[in-house]
């Protein structure tokens, strides 16, 4: 897959959610890829309810170009799979940030997309092995932040070094979840780091 198409894709996509007419509680165009990524691991969100879940409550305007922002969606979800099958290393929307300090920011706002597929249906994720699941989303549920109100997530989430470290975990944690839905029997072992405890 090109980067130069998938990252055409993402620009157009944040142009379309810039769009007045949406509401709060809209998706960010970081939260969408990360719904999508989490999407293309294990189906969640049926194709026709995706389009939905991004825009939220928005009433909107018969102008909005909801039929181009549903296609979209899709181009970057069969992307996102296409990638993912043919074991291509994830190429996830940090990589076209420009400003490296904001990726604390990128990371949070991916993650909290990849939890609302989660969200959706938790049996579905959880059914496997609740274990190994568990352990492969506690990067991204660090990340997306949505935990801080538990003492141990807020613990880690104050490691610098500790999120830093699962930040640059994501591209693996997103194959080997992808491996754990699709491709059971090719799923190598999965490394945790040794930094998976919050250091003081």
């Amino acid at each position: 897959m090109p980067h130069t198409s998938f990252q055409q894709h993402i620009s157009q996509l944040e142009q379309l959610l810039d769009h007045p007419a949406l509401a709060e509680d809209g998706l960010t165009y970081l939260e969408c890829l990360g719904l999508l990524t989490a999407n293309a691991i294990a189906p969640t969100i049926q194709e026709q309810a995706i389009c939905q879940v991004v825009i939220g409550d928005s009433s909107l305007p018969t102008q909005f170009p909801l039929d181009e922002l549903a296609s979209l969606l899709n181009q970057l979800g069969q992307q996102i799979q296409r990638q993912l099958y043919l074991a291509e290393p994830p190429l996830l929307p940090f990589q076209f940030e420009e400003d490296e300090e904001q990726w604390l920011t990128i990371a949070e706002e991916w993650s909290i997309g990849f939890m609302t597929t989660v969200f959706e249906a938790e049996e579905l994720w959880f059914n496997k092995d609740q274990q190994e699941i568990s352990e492969l989303l506690l990067p991204i549920m660090v990340l997306s932040g949505l935990f801080n109100d538990q003492p141990e997530f807020a613990e880690m989430r104050e490691d610098a070094e500790l999120v830093e470290d699962m930040f640059n975990q994501l591209a693996e944690v997103v194959t080997e979840l992808y491996l754990v839905f699709q491709a059971p029997e090719e799923k190598p072992k999965y490394h945790k780091s040794p930094k998976s405890k919050s250091r003081k």
